[in-house]
């Protein structure tokens, strides 16, 4: 099988691309075990409790705005979670990676006579994280108008989770809608999540119950002059 090189990795982190000032990252799904063992047990018995997870970054310190200090920063001092996404092996669509809404539960900067200023953070996941796909790369788009499609080769019943990160912005109002199809046909993509109307920098996190049907793209179906984000859509188990 093939290999990927870990500089391929991207980090979103609300309305900015962390990944650019990062050279580690990790993530870390656990779950509560708790010990059901009674008398009369000869082995240790555990019925699992509550999960979480975790991704821990570090990398170079830059207080410019939109850079990675205000970023973590930010989302440090933020009153509420944040959409944070992480992508493997790059972020065209259909690519994997983990996405939710999270806040920092720990942040450092760090430096040495000799060397640069780092910075370090630990991000937790509000709620359930997902194992997710990208259906949008960072990019600008100037037009509106639908990207390519994933198909998940089944449909899903369990609901699912999206992520939208807009890390530049010009003028106007977008609408950036995930649709989901049962056969990917011309004609045949209804709108599962509506994202709110962007008129600047920002993120959100959806969410959706019920049935997802096969397939799954990103629609910008207003469009400003110019906006850059990203699109990240998980299919709950």
């Amino acid at each position: 099988m093939p290999y990927i090189a870990g500089h391929r990795a991207r980090i979103y982190v609300d309305s900015t691309n962390v990944g650019q000032y990062m050279n580690n990252v990790s993530a870390t799904r656990n779950a509560d075990m708790l010990d059901t063992t009674t008398f009369g047990d000869s082995e240790r018995e555990f019925t699992k409790g509550e999960q979480g997870a975790a991704i821990t970054m570090s990398g170079f310190f830059d207080s410019a705005s939109g850079a990675s200090d205000p970023a973590l920063a930010g989302l440090f001092a933020s009153a509420s979670s944040k959409a944070v996404t992480v992508f493997w092996d790059g972020d065209a669509i259909g690519t994997p990676g983990l996405c939710g809404s999270a806040w920092d539960a720990s942040y450092e900067d760090a430096s040495t006579i000799d060397g640069m200023i780092t910075m370090a953070a630990s991000v937790s996941f509000s709620g359930q994280v997902d194992r997710c796909v990208s259906l949008h790369a960072l990019g600008a788009e100037t037009m509106a108008g639908a990207f390519a499609s994933v198909n998940n080769l089944a449909s899903s019943s369990n609901g699912a989770v999206a992520n939208l990160h807009v890390t530049a912005f010009g003028t106007g109002t977008a609408t950036v809608v995930i649709q989901h199809s049962v056969t990917g046909g011309v004609g045949t993509w209804a709108d599962l999540i509506t994202f709110t109307n962007v008129t600047g920098t920002t993120s959100e996190t959806k969410t959706v119950t019920g049935t997802v049907y096969q397939y799954v793209r990103a629609n910008l179906t207003a469009a400003g002059t110019t906006q850059t984000f990203a699109v990240a859509f998980g299919r709950r188990p």
